[in-house]
């Protein structure tokens, strides 16, 4: 697999969101061959790269720290493709479901007492809005998303390591994953299509907090999350037969 790590080396805000999509993709491979550990440090250096955006416009009229920025990604970046080449996998077993944008809203047919992982591939290019000081709804959602795959990363090392704070990390970037998607669920954003990803992604997030709650022992809490993964599933069905009767009526027009 080539992820072109050159590709997301120059400094501009652009790429360095190609730069941690990269990352993110390449972790969820890396888990896919059962290789763990790597995996969780990459979707982590994704994370960070991500996290790091944040201060790249405080920084962008200083050369030294935009130079110090990229040789971090660049480094990042390196480290990942040599985990592609030189790939340490798990004889322990996690039950791990890859999927994309496109075929998330499977995700509906995953039982909530499933044991399986989902982790997400972004594969649509990130829309960055130039000049401005808050978030593109492309990136907020590929945050949501890297922030859900690290809390993930963390349930399923957890599981092999029976390591409780892997397993508190992981719900705690879990939670920031939901909360990251609150500015996308604003009442003007309702029966949209960018609404209903949202709702899948939110589905995704509250049947992982139900597996790490029921695993850390939390049940009371895990089926408050149980009851919104009912909730979300309803919202997403009724949105489903929104755009079917309106698609129905402008074919019809």
């Amino acid at each position: 697999m080539n992820f072109h790590a050159q590709q997301a080396y120059c400094p501009d805000e652009a790429e360095m969101w190609r730069a941690a999509v990269a990352l993110n993709n390449i972790a969820a491979y890396l888990f896919q061959r059962h290789c763990y550990e790597q995996g969780l440090q990459t979707i982590i250096d994704a994370a960070h790269v991500m996290k790091a955006l944040s201060a790249l416009s405080e920084s962008c009229q200083d050369p030294a720290a935009l130079a110090a920025f990229a040789q971090d990604v660049h480094f990042r970046l390196q480290r990942a493709n040599h985990c592609l080449s030189d790939p340490h996998s798990s004889n322990d077993f996690i039950d791990v479901v890859v999927l994309t944008e496109d075929d998330i809203e499977s995700t509906l047919e995953i039982s909530p007492s499933s044991d399986s992982l989902v982790l997400i591939r972004v594969e649509k290019d990130i829309g960055t809005e130039q000049n401005s000081e808050s978030l593109s709804s492309d990136e907020v959602l590929t945050a949501a998303i890297i922030l859900h795959n690290c809390g993930i990363a963390h349930l399923g090392v957890s599981r092999i390591r029976n390591d409780a704070n892997q397993l508190s990390r992981g719900l705690s970037l879990l939670q920031l994953a939901d909360r990251c998607l609150a500015p996308c669920c604003e009442p003007a954003l309702q029966c949209s299509e960018d609404s209903v990803l949202i709702l899948l992604l939110q589905i995704i997030i509250s049947q992982a907090m139900v597996q790490g709650l029921l695993e850390s022992g939390q049940r009371d809490e895990a089926d408050k999350f149980l009851s919104a993964f009912h909730s979300l599933r309803g919202n997403v069905q009724q949105m489903d037969e929104y755009f079917y009767g309106h698609n129905r009526a402008a074919a019809a027009a």
